[in-house]
């Protein structure tokens, strides 16, 4: 039988988004209190984060998106967007979300 995979790390609250917005780090802090009182992490098969490699991201996003976001980390606190606060661990986080999927 197939088991059920889990990824969660401490390390995507490095995106600190604020308390107001969707993305805020407390979010997963809630996911992970309901998985442990669910008894779930027994159950399911824990999967280890890593990080996606630059030329991997190129895959998918223009040189210069990818350097839009880091450049906005790097100028944190910032906004990427009108929606979308960036501090300066979001674009490490970034490279970290997209190495699970």
């Amino acid at each position: 039988m197939a088991r059920v995979g889990f990824l969660i790390d401490d390390r995507f609250r490095l995106h600190e988004t604020g308390s107001r917005h969707h993305e805020s780090p407390n979010r997963l802090a809630y996911i992970r209190q309901a998985i442990d009182a669910f008894g779930a992490a027994e159950r399911w098969r824990r999967i280890e984060a890593r990080s996606a490699k630059p030329d991997q991201l190129e895959l998918i996003h223009r040189l210069s998106h990818i350097e839009r976001v880091r450049r906005a980390s790097d100028m944190a606190p910032s906004f990427l967007d009108m929606d979308t606060p960036v501090s300066i661990r979001s674009f490490d986080t970034a490279l970290l979300a997209a190495g699970c999927n």
